[in-house]
């Protein structure tokens, strides 16, 4: 082999070593950026899952913000259900009800336990009447057997006969009441209530000046079974006649004189107040 031939070889030899070199250095290369990108991609990635874990943090903080809203201050939970309207079911409901629109309405006072006595014809089927009792307050009704929904009861006397006080009516299952017989409490119980309230009555007419204390003269016989109770005060003298019954006097008949100027005065009180001469 001659010199120009080695040459030539060695020359080749060296190109091939350098290309080699050169290719090493740039697979390298290319590993190392995507080392790099690879480890990029793993940081944003861990980035976002940590944003996502406080953003997740931050929306359970609002749910427990909001679940606290829905505690009271006392930390009792508030319903918001509405309370369901509940009808007057059966006899005893019933006489509740009405005795409650009769104190609020007449001051009439349930102030004893109830008696219950059932009234309902034997036999009787479809219908029932009961009547209750406390004291003088008195209280009987009727109710056909149908659905609950169009139960009417039939109140064929509520009375107090302490102080005259008769009502008959109806009531609804829904709590609506029809009167169609109302007779109001009396206010003039016996013959002091009579005496007064004829002389307020005439005060208003004539002026009257203000009367001192009454005496109680006692009874007397009137005309048949009429008693008549006398009271005086100074000139003036009042008569108070009625016909004694149980448990009240309907009406009164009350005569009033004044010795002094000779006024004299005859007429009627009712057992409501009603002046008549």
């Amino acid at each position: 082999m001659n010199k120009s031939k080695v040459v030539k070889f060695f020359g080749v030899l060296l190109v091939l070593i350098l290309f080699i070199a050169a290719c090493s250095t740039s697979n390298s290369t290319d590993s190392n950026i995507d080392n790099s990108n690879e480890n990029k991609t793993d940081a944003g990635n861990s980035e976002n899952n940590a944003a996502d874990e406080n953003d997740t943090d931050i929306e359970d903080t609002g749910n427990d913000e909001e679940a606290s809203d829905d505690n009271n201050s006392d930390g009792e939970v508030v319903d918001e259900t509405d309370a369901e309207e509940t009808g007057i079911l059966g006899f005893e409901e019933a006489r509740d009800f009405l005795a409650a629109y009769f104190l609020s309405e007449y001051g009439i006072e349930v102030t004893e336990p109830w008696m219950e006595q059932n009234l309902t014809e034997e036999g009787l089927v479809g219908s029932s009447t009961i009547r209750f009792v406390s004291g003088p307050l008195t209280i009987k009704m009727s109710a056909p057997v149908v659905a609950p929904e169009n139960i009417v009861y039939t109140i064929e006397e509520a009375s107090y006969i302490a102080n005259g006080f008769y009502w008959e009516g109806t009531l609804t299952y829904f709590g609506e009441i029809t009167e169609t017989t109302v007779m109001l409490p009396g206010t003039i119980l016996n013959d002091e209530l009579a005496r007064d309230g004829v002389l307020a009555y005439l005060s208003e007419i004539y002026n009257l000046p203000a009367f001192g204390e009454w005496t109680d003269e006692g009874y007397s016989q009137g005309e048949g079974v009429t008693s008549v109770i006398t009271y005086t005060s100074g000139t003036w003298s009042v008569e108070v006649g009625f016909e004694p019954a149980a448990p009240l006097v309907a009406s009164y008949h009350v005569t009033v004189e004044n010795s002094d100027d000779g006024l004299t005065w005859e007429g009627e009180i009712s057992l409501r107040g009603e002046i008549s001469k």
